[in-house]
């Protein structure tokens, strides 16, 4: 008697369990591919020796920005010198929420090391080169995430929500 309803229960049991497991799919891809992927980020804090020279903007990530229609230069890019001493190219401003600005960094400053991620103050602005977008006034930078579980070593910034997982990866030259 129990084998002849144990069949129909099972269907029906796993017919009941299809939303749950597509829900704990959908969380688990989320939590495991946050705006900075877990894997990819380093087990430990780099050696500033290890992350200092020029890094520049993916030519990838500039191509699927100006899809969305936010345009950076080829030129993009940061230079991070061993005295701690910062220069910005041409690197994408962006506001309170993450929304791109109406100017682009450029100048020079200075950086910091703080864990996994990179802090940098903009404390002089340099002009624009020709047919660029505008410099923006001195400010201190959004952090950029550190990525590579080993050197060489690239950055990740943000760009928008951080729910939406949307940026661009800095790698060194």
């Amino acid at each position: 008697m129990r084998d002849r309803w144990s069949v129909p229960i099972l269907i029906v049991a796993g017919i009941g369990a299809i939303p749950f497991i597509v829900i704990g799919i959908l969380i688990g891809s989320r939590i495991l591919s946050g705006a900075v992927d877990a894997w990819s980020s380093p087990s430990h804090t780099p050696e500033e020796a290890e992350i200092l020279g020029y890094y520049q903007l993916s030519e990838v990530d500039r191509s699927s920005l100006e899809g969305e229609r936010i345009f950076m230069s080829d030129q993009s890019g940061f230079r991070l010198a061993p005295d701690h001493k910062l220069e910005v190219i041409d690197l994408l401003a962006l506001d309170a929420a993450g929304n791109p600005r109406a100017c682009n960094y450029n100048g020079t400053g200075e950086w910091n090391l703080n864990g996994s991620e990179l802090d940098m103050i903009i404390l002089k602005s340099s002009q624009a080169k020709a047919g660029h977008t505008r410099s923006c006034d001195p400010e201190r930078l959004r952090a950029l995430e550190i990525r590579g579980r080993s050197a060489p070593y690239s950055f990740w910034y943000m760009i928008g929500d951080p729910d939406e997982h949307r940026g661009v990866t800095y790698s060194r030259r």
